[in-house]
């Protein structure tokens, strides 16, 4: 077992907070932006800096891999918020339970929501 940072996870939350670069995170945490979407070991300081600046619980920055999956890289941040962009308003899957479909349309009232309130 492999314990890394959830940089999926660090993306979906810059996000949500309009950060739009590693460089602009590493530059907001005081981590090296060399050091953004890295694969590897880790220090509790990275992961403390990240957690405050992204407001939440180290915990849900942190991810367990088996050694026998190769580590993947993050992606982009700027791929991350387009692919959000692109799928945030995508028409649900044609094989979606009504369970799925309420839970999407609470998700995508929400999204409009949090538009409105940006001024978009």
């Amino acid at each position: 077992m492999r314990t890394t940072i959830d940089w999926k996870e660090v993306k979906r939350m810059m996000i949500e907070r309009d950060i739009d670069t590693y460089a602009q995170l590493a530059r907001m945490t005081d981590i090296h932006k060399n050091s953004m979407g890295r694969v590897g070991p880790f220090t509790s300081t990275t992961l403390d800096k990240l957690a405050t600046c992204l407001g939440c619980d180290p915990c849900k920055l942190i991810a367990v891999e088996d050694d026998d999956q190769p580590a993947t890289p993050a992606p982009k941040a700027s791929d991350a918020a387009r692919q959000s962009q692109r799928s945030a308003l995508a028409p649900p899957a044609a094989t979606a339970t009504p369970q799925q479909l309420a839970a999407e349309a609470e998700r995508r009232q929400m999204l409009l929501e949090q538009a409105k309130g940006r001024g978009a």
